[in-house]
């Protein structure tokens, strides 16, 4: 009987203490006005796949927010269904849940843009959470690929029609200049391949270099500029993260990535110190309305680039026999 309680003892304490743990995690981040994120349970799809896409918001309850029609955001899905959760007040915050669920009938690459979600800062909390302004959820991609569709399977396949006898003057001639055409576009074709390689041949690191590189051309005379740069800046890096280590940066929040950052044995200690600062640094100038020096963006640009060259990883030449 005695052992019996005691098991019940422990047992009730673990639940406790996963409670307990799981509220601490999901209030992580208390001391900002407005947290939203917005994520879509797959960034890649075939056509007619239903997409989930969900935003969160979490917010002090004094505060008054605008949100607008998430709809006009999804102009190019075909929205099957939305849903809108109750409010839950947790520890004076609240906390939301918008939730679509859209298709898509053409292939190609998407875009979610940010969702930008006015706010309302009352006087009283100012010293806190500063002035009203505004905070933007994270950009999403997704992909559409084409699949064979199960009618076309068993589809016979038809027999190629004869050529056609064509009546020329001179077949000497006629055959030299097709050949002369047929040198001349795989020439060309050599050629534009040559000069111009394709982005999605490029390395992670030689992308990186090339958004970057343009990114460094943008002007910051003023705020908005320079918030601009931040959010280009902190997707190229996310970008080179997915590519060169096969993280999912893109759609995740900061604080998830910096999680599975530090699990990733590819990157040092230093480097994983650079990216969590990096992280907080321009979620803190998007979301926010404080301003930011070029000499402080460009200096950030600076450690990216350089963190870019500590990371990339450049494939062996193949040996030849």
């Amino acid at each position: 009987m005695f052992k019996k309680i005691n098991r019940i003892r422990v047992f009730s304490f673990f639940i406790l203490f996963a409670i307990i743990n799981l509220n601490i995690s999901v209030r992580a981040d208390n001391t900002k006005p407005i947290v939203a994120y917005a994520k879509v349970d797959k960034t890649e799809a075939t056509i007619g796949d239903i997409i989930n896409f969900q935003i969160s918001l979490d917010y002090d309850k004094s505060i008054k927010l605008q949100i607008p029609d998430t709809k006009k955001y999804l102009s190019d899905f075909e929205v099957i269904k939305d849903n809108k959760s109750s409010p839950k007040n947790i520890d004076n915050r609240i906390v939301e849940e918008f939730s679509y669920s859209f298709q898509v009938k053409n292939i190609g690459s998407y875009t979610i843009q940010p969702i930008e979600i006015k706010y309302t800062v009352p006087t009283n909390l100012e010293a806190i959470y500063g002035k009203s302004g505004v905070v933007k959820t994270s950009k999403i991609f997704i992909d559409i690929k084409t699949v064979l569709k199960p009618e076309d399977k068993n589809k016979e396949i038809e027999d190629i029609k004869p050529l056609e006898k064509i009546n020329v003057f001179d077949t000497n001639l006629v055959i030299f200049i097709v050949i002369i055409v047929i040198v001349a576009i795989i020439g060309l074709y050599f050629l534009i391949k040559k000069l111009r390689r394709p982005e999605k041949d490029l390395l992670a690191h030689e992308l990186a270099y090339k958004q970057l590189d343009a990114l460094k051309k943008s002007k910051l005379d003023n705020q908005e500029e320079t918030k601009e740069f931040y959010f280009n800046l902190s997707e190229i890096v996310r970008r080179y993260l997915k590519n060169r280590f096969e993280i999912s940066a893109l759609e995740k929040t900061s604080q998830a990535l910096n999680k599975e950052i530090q699990n990733n044995h590819e990157i040092d200690k230093n480097q994983k110190i650079f990216i969590n600062s990096f992280l907080e640094k321009t979620d803190f100038y998007k979301f926010t309305d404080a301003i930011s020096s070029p000499d402080s963006a460009y200096q950030l640009f600076d450690n990216a680039y350089n963190f870019v060259n500590e990371t990339k990883k450049i494939p062996e030449p193949e040996k030849k026999n």
